[in-house]
């Protein structure tokens, strides 16, 4: 069939013919006029008459050369609309075939990210509880002067749609279990806990990095990764004061359970002599605030609750502390994991171990004098067994408010000493003198190690001196020497925090340590981000071999920040 014109192409020849005849009239016009007409008008000398003839013979040439490129571009211009015109008509069949790749390509993509996220939500879902204790229902917990902690469950609203569902599952998007498929039943859920009492001076580093990186490492450490030996299953929690709740969003989206944690007791509803009301604002690190921690023994609906700060890493899995805790409740098959969790487990000075053990807990020897007898519980590692009853027998513990000036809690000597009005020394005074034998102390080199100086003088080119804080004679360990393949969990306090990009590359005693818990935390980010929310490694060159990445230049600024995704 005869190709139909161009309209483009057919205005285009027209306006050349314009332009052509148009350039023949003028060029006629300046070639047939007289040059004595032009000197006979002006008046002009023949000096004159001579420059005119040469202006007109410049303005002919520039005229020339103005039409010959208007000429050539028309030419040019015609040459592309047809050429276009042809092509668009020859590769018609071939772009309506691209087209209809890239939408079974989309589609494709798309059954699969669904795909993706429906095994997610389903990984993710934290595993059934108990009928009497469900979670998943809103309740009140806690009780005595302070009232209790309201648990916010994000999937507790029964008149929010399915997308909505949906689109909160998806942003949980810290740590899903891994791809490798379970194994083994869990022996147990455990509840790990995280208290918020204020929102720091930077939320996104000291809140949100180190609760996902916590979270991460509890996770890599759990029975859903199966190359870790673990037997047990997790769910994060985070116990947030009403002072901090303007900064608590970020751990909604890493997946943690917000508790709304008010005061177990408010401080004008203490009684006693008066000294712990008015002091124990100002004391320890948070004040009262600091007894929000006590909610953890409110999250009754898991066997075992393990409290952490959010300078803290899981290494290894803590299942022995578990089988210890639970062995009463387990069945005669798992009695010998038990047992076999009772020799190796390492408690501080070979103490024996009670038949019934109802917390796990590190001292920290260092806010106290050698000689004391009552030292203080440090407050970045605590298992406990979850009930109502401890909770309401801490909150009257709190509201008599039996603690003197030099004796502090009961006159028995908890205190003083830094945080003894709070959470350092409630707790030593509850399992100590209130309920003996109830509770182990493990040993701070593999559990809640801070690389701590075990003496009271200086360590000069690795050879410490002064007496052993622990109140030991003779010998007394040294944690920066244990190898941190003995380590279960590491609290960043002496080698301060991670996101302050300090190498420790020393090489002193005091450092090594350090280097190495630094590195594992900036690997377990690195595993955290890469492998699980699939983004790029760290551009940061500083120490990439501690850092990963993720340090640009030494201290906090040099920190780069994480991004938790948002899908």
């Amino acid at each position: 069939p005869k190709r139909k014109k161009h309209p483009n192409l057919h205005t285009s020849h027209t306006h050349t013919l314009q332009l052509l005849y148009i350039y023949v009239l003028c060029v006629s016009k300046i070639k047939m006029a007289p040059m004595n007409r032009i000197s006979s008008r002006r008046g002009t000398s023949h000096n004159n008459t001579k420059w005119k003839i040469h202006n007109k013979k410049s303005i002919f040439f520039i005229m020339n050369v103005i039409l010959c490129i208007s000429f050539v571009s028309l030419i040019i211009l015609s040459y592309k609309i047809f050429g276009s015109s042809r092509r668009s008509k020859d590769n018609v069949v071939t772009s309506q075939m691209k087209r209809m790749m890239e939408l079974s390509q989309y589609e494709t993509e798309d059954n699969k990210k669904s795909s993706s996220l429906k095994q997610n939500s389903l990984r993710m879902k934290q595993p059934p509880l108990e009928s009497s204790n469900d979670a998943s229902s809103s309740s009140v917990k806690g009780g005595g002067g302070g009232g209790g902690g309201r648990e916010v469950r994000n999937d507790m609203n029964p008149n929010r749609d399915d997308n909505t569902h949906n689109k909160q599952k998806a942003a949980a998007v810290v740590s899903p279990p891994l791809p490798q498929q379970q194994t083994q039943k869990a022996k147990a859920t455990i509840g790990y806990a995280i208290s918020l009492t204020g929102c720091p001076s930077d939320p996104k580093n000291q809140l949100g990095d180190g609760a996902a990186v916590l979270a991460h490492s509890i996770h890599l450490n759990s029975i859903q990764n199966n190359n870790k030996s673990s037997s047990y299953d997790y769910q994060m929690y985070a116990i947030v004061h009403p002072d901090a709740k303007s900064c608590s969003s970020i751990l909604q989206e890493l997946n943690y359970v917000i508790i709304e944690g008010v005061d177990p007791v408010s401080v004008q509803d203490i009684q006693g002599d008066g000294f712990l009301r008015e002091k124990v604002v100002k004391n320890g690190c948070c004040g009262e605030k600091e007894f929000i921690k006590l909610h953890a023994y409110t999250i009754v609906q898991h066997p075992v609750v393990v409290h952490l700060d959010l300078d803290v890493l899981v290494l290894q899995p803590l299942d022995d502390l578990f089988d210890i805790m639970l062995e009463e409740e387990k069945e005669e098959e798992e009695d010998d994991a038990a047992e076999e969790a009772r020799k190796k487990l390492p408690v501080m000075f070979q103490a024996s171990i009670p038949d019934k053990v109802d917390a796990f807990f590190t001292r920290d020897y260092n806010m106290v004098m050698p000689h004391s007898k009552r030292k203080p519980v440090q407050g970045g590692f605590l298992a406990l067994r979850p009930s109502m009853e401890t909770y309401n027998e801490f909150v009257n513990i709190i509201r008599t408010g039996h603690y003197t000036k030099g004796g502090g809690w009961g006159d028995l000597g908890f205190g003083p000493f830094y945080g003894s009005m709070t959470f350092q020394g409630i707790i030593p005074y509850y399992y100590d003198a209130l309920h003996p034998n109830t509770a182990v102390e493990v040993s701070r080199c593999i559990y809640n190690q801070m690389c701590d100086n075990p003496r009271t003088g200086r360590t000069v080119n690795d050879i410490v001196s002064g007496d052993c804080r622990t109140g030991e004679k003779d010998t007394c360990e040294d944690c920066r020497e244990r190898p941190m393949e003995d380590v279960k969990t590491a609290h960043f306090t002496l080698c301060q925090k991670p996101w302050e990009c300090l190498p420790h590359d020393g090489g002193r005693i005091q450092e090594r340590l350090c280097k190495q818990l630094i590195t594992e935390w900036f690997r377990v980010r690195k595993d955290l981000e890469v492998n699980t929310w699939n983004k790029e490694e760290g551009v940061g060159m500083f120490k990439k071999d501690i850092f990963h990445g993720y340090c640009t230049s030494h201290g906090k600024k040099g920190y780069i920040p994480m991004e938790v995704p948002r899908l």
